[in-house]
């Protein structure tokens, strides 16, 4: 039981490290971003790349491959209900963020069933 905190534990700094190298690689300044502004960036990837790791093992069961496809109209589906509610904003970098969850889940459980 405790290994699967410990796995948990540095899946949640890979995380982490990814968000803030993505920040780095689209040249986001991170100096002087209050914490909550990271937390709440490695919260749109964490959230999609859990539906990531879901994709492979759906898509198999299902047998609806290109439904793989069709999750990605989700994040621009999620952002645009932003644009409608009032004290939110619709953010192209939130559903780059989202997009790139979906992805990182999605090969990583691809990987893994491949070797099962």
């Amino acid at each position: 039981m405790l290994g699967c905190f410990f796995i948990i534990d540095i899946l949640s700094i890979s995380i982490v490290v990814c968000v803030f190298n993505l920040f780095t690689f689209l040249h986001l300044p991170t100096q002087g971003y209050p914490l909550a502004l990271i937390i709440r960036k490695v919260a749109h990837f964490s959230e999609y790349f859990v539906l990531g790791l879901t994709l492979p093992q759906t898509t198999k069961e299902l047998n609806f491959p290109s439904l793989k496809y069709l999750v990605f109209i989700i994040p621009l589906l999620d952002e645009s209900i932003q644009y409608f509610t009032p004290g939110r904003v619709m953010s192209i970098i939130d559903m780059g963020i989202d997009s790139l969850g979906l992805i990182v889940g999605y090969h990583l459980a691809s990987r893994i069933y491949k070797k099962t």
